[in-house]
């Protein structure tokens, strides 16, 4: 392990900690201008974060999804998402937690995941595989549609962004739904507990750890049109294998299936 992913995992580690002392309290909630939930659990997480990874890396830049951009014009940034999967937190369910990556030069290098409820560490490092405690992980195997498991993001996303007809050829298309879990659902994707996730309006944060660890345990994650990015309005991330031929069912090519309404162009 590089100095810099023992310090995420500290971080991570420590920010889980924080969240379990919190959890199934009754948070105060706020609503931020993008119209997400925010608690007390969420600032505090991301300070405690900041630090540790700071102690590591001085000159740093820190991107995290509560205290916006510090350091913009570093080399080396940090893009942080203290507490992933607030929605679920606040309703007492388990599936949240820190979101921890490095880029270097424009590059994804490193990234963690810590689900602290169910005491699960995710983490890669560029060109070392993909862990789950400590053990290597690998994405499924599944290579036909019909037999594939697809998580997909929230469907009021999909039909406010004209696409409602996708969620028709996901469900038509794929074997089962297994339902948006947040962070949850791309490391699901990269130790192969599901084979794929479409989502929506996702933010750097969201899924720089991920699409590190998803690509190091030999899947993929691009936007809907194949571009590997951090920054477009979609994700798709997948075992590899499905890939293209999801591509195509979400772009609705050749699919057969003919849903009621059609998807804005």
């Amino acid at each position: 392990m590089s100095p810099e992913l023992t310090a995420a995992i500290a971080a991570a580690r420590a920010a889980g900690a924080l969240q379990r002392r919190y959890f199934r309290r009754t948070p105060r909630v706020e609503t931020k201008p993008d119209d997400t939930p925010v608690t007390a659990a969420d600032r505090r997480s991301e300070l405690v974060v900041r630090r540790i990874l700071e102690a590591a890396l001085p000159e740093s830049g820190f991107l995290g999804e509560e205290g916006g951009a510090l350091r913009p014009d570093a080399s080396v940034r940090w893009i942080v998402d203290p507490l992933d999967g607030t929605a679920k937190f606040i309703r007492k369910l388990p599936f949240f937690g820190p979101c921890i990556a490095l880029e270097r030069a424009g590059e994804l290098v490193l990234g963690v995941v810590y689900l602290p409820l169910f005491r699960e560490l995710f983490w890669a490092e560029h060109g070392s595989g993909a862990f789950l405690n400590g053990q290597p992980i690998h994405v499924s195997a599944v290579a036909a549609l019909d037999q594939a498991y697809v998580s997909h993001g929230y469907e009021r996303d999909f039909f406010d962004r004209g696409m409602g007809a996708t969620l028709t050829r996901l469900a038509h298309g794929v074997r089962h739904n297994p339902g948006f879990l947040d962070l949850y659902s791309y490391v699901s994707v990269a130790c192969g507990r599901i084979d794929a996730v479409a989502m929506l309006n996702e933010s750097p944060w969201d899924i720089a750890a991920h699409r590190v660890i998803v690509e190091e345990a030999g899947g993929r994650l691009t936007d809907f049109d194949g571009i590997p990015t951090i920054t477009g309005t979609s994700t798709l991330a997948t075992n590899g294998l499905l890939h293209e031929d999801l591509r195509r069912l979400i772009a609705g090519a050749g699919d057969g299936i003919s849903p009621i309404g059609g998807d804005a162009e």
